[in-house]
């Protein structure tokens, strides 16, 4: 645990919890996304096999997030099986925090959620030019080159494949 912030679950339904997500991103990078956005792009919870739905964890100094990472859910079909993964994005850190391991923390607390959870596939993360040194230094593997193909998330869409 580290003494400056407290890193846990977000509980996105506490009054005004939505609005502190969306200053943090925006502030982070120079954006101007209200906080629906950022849930429709970010919080999923449509499973085609009862899997564990999305969910949000964040740094805290008092009540105030310094730090954010969504963790959405996909189900994947692999060999004709129903595997629950793991998106992290949107990951933000607010800059009187950068340097203090705000972001291996979040993600770490994260994972550990999902072990407790129970049978998850993988987590993965999409790197850009800021996340990618973190990215290896945590480890991570690159396996591609993959093609992105964004896919609209309405519900029902795909019950009449």
């Amino acid at each position: 645990m580290n003494e400056e912030y407290q890193v846990r679950i977000i509980d996105i339904n506490l009054l005004g919890m939505g609005d502190k997500i969306s200053n943090l991103l925006n502030t982070s990078f120079n954006l101007k996304m209200p906080w629906e956005t950022i849930k429709a792009n970010t919080y999923y919870d449509n499973s085609i096999d009862g899997s564990i739905p999305s969910f949000y964890v964040g740094a805290f100094v008092k009540e105030e997030l310094v730090g954010f990472v969504a963790f959405k859910s996909h189900d994947f079909l692999f060999n004709g099986e129903v595997v629950n993964c793991f998106h992290h994005c949107f990951v933000a850190t607010a800059s009187s925090m950068r340097g203090k391991r705000v972001f291996p923390s979040l993600l770490a607390f994260g994972k550990d959620h999902l072990r407790e959870m129970g049978k998850i596939g993988f987590v993965y993360g999409v790197p850009n030019d800021k996340s990618a040194p973190v990215f290896r230094k945590l480890n991570y593997r690159y396996f591609g080159p993959f093609l992105k193909v964004n896919v609209i998330n309405i519900p029902g869409i795909f019950d009449l494949a």
